[in-house]
């Protein structure tokens, strides 16, 4: 009786209320004896609560409500946003298992399945999920923002920048000089190394990263410079990789800080310290250490500021060196 009465409840709010913009708030406050046999009081009080402040719902309470159909028809779009976090939580958790399993090629296909099923029920209101914002992508311990055109580019994209970044790590794909100016020539903090990743899962990847490669030339240049021509060539690489939208997305919106903050934090590991009868040393060292900075390829891709940041450490240096010297020979 109580599932008639339901959806006879439910028939009447899409029928006489939905899309006429009267205020979910009103509907309850009008039928709040009906819906209180539905539903908990508990969770009614707060969700007539939430209405009336224009708040979301707890989660708790919004689970008790979506039980019925009445409340799945309020909170239609509160319903959605906690369909795509479960089908999120499913993802990732099905991430760990393919990483697990060293991203074999069954492990892969059973992923990709399972996420194409879970996908089915949320692919016709993805601009409800997301409407134009980007999503957030793990990509080499970093965070890149990609947008998503459909349900599945959600799994499809986190797939693919977890065999990059693992790829990159282990160097069975090209490093980017960007991605070289980031993190060196060794393996990335926090990718896993013991991988040995299906060629056919990077096959892709490794065609459109060296044709990148082709474009740059063999000369380190700055990051403005090589975004003008990874940019100007978008097209193409894209239609080599789809997935190069990731490395696209880190170079024009992450790379140029990440290489700013390593030649920080390698002119302040040059700087020189210890103990007072070794600073002479110590100096010296600091100014050697500035000039390889000053001169490496890292430096170069960070561009005009981030030479004249070093090179002004190389002179507090070698100034501070000859100081030294000189009280030495007091």
């Amino acid at each position: 009786m109580s599932s008639i009465y339901d959806r006879v409840l439910r028939e009447h709010y899409e029928t006489n209320f939905f899309g006429k913009h009267i205020p979910v708030s009103s509907f309850i406050k009008t039928f709040e004896p009906e819906l209180s046999l539905l539903m908990r009081k508990g969770d009614l009080e707060i969700a007539s609560a939430a209405c009336r402040r224009k708040e979301d719902l707890p989660v708790d309470a919004l689970r008790g409500v979506l039980q019925t159909e009445i409340g799945r028809a309020l909170f239609s779009d509160a319903a959605l946003r906690l369909d795509w976090s479960a089908y999120v939580t499913t993802i990732n958790n099905r991430l760990r298992d393919v990483e697990f399993h060293d991203f074999s090629v069954g492990e892969v296909r059973s992923f990709k399945q399972i996420c194409t099923r879970e996908a089915k029920s949320l692919q016709s209101n993805t601009d409800k999920i997301w409407g134009k914002t980007a999503q957030p992508i793990a990509f080499c311990g970093r965070t890149v923002d990609m947008r998503i055109t459909c349900v599945n580019d959600s799994w499809a994209f986190k797939l693919v920048a977890m065999v990059k970044s693992v790829g990159a790590s282990t160097r069975v794909i090209p490093r980017l000089p960007w991605d070289r100016a980031v993190f060196g020539d060794g393996k990335i903090e926090g990718i896993r190394e013991t991988v040995k990743l299906p060629e056919e899962l990077i096959a892709d990847s490794k065609n459109a990263r060296q044709a990148a490669l082709t474009l740059l030339g063999g000369t380190a240049q700055s990051i403005s410079d090589m975004k003008a021509i990874m940019n100007a060539n978008a097209s193409a690489l894209l239609s080599m990789d789809r997935s190069f939208c990731i490395e696209l997305d880190f170079l024009n919106k992450r790379a140029g800080d990440l290489v700013t903050a390593s030649g920080h934090s390698q002119v302040l590991a040059a700087l020189p310290s210890g103990l007072v009868e070794k600073l002479h040393i110590t100096h010296g060292r600091s100014v050697e250490s500035s000039l390889k900075i000053l001169h490496s390829d890292a430096c170069v891709v960070g561009g005009v500021s981030l030479h004249r940041e070093v090179e002004a450490a190389r002179g507090m240096a070698q100034s501070l060196s000859e100081v030294v010297l000189a009280l030495i020979h007091l």
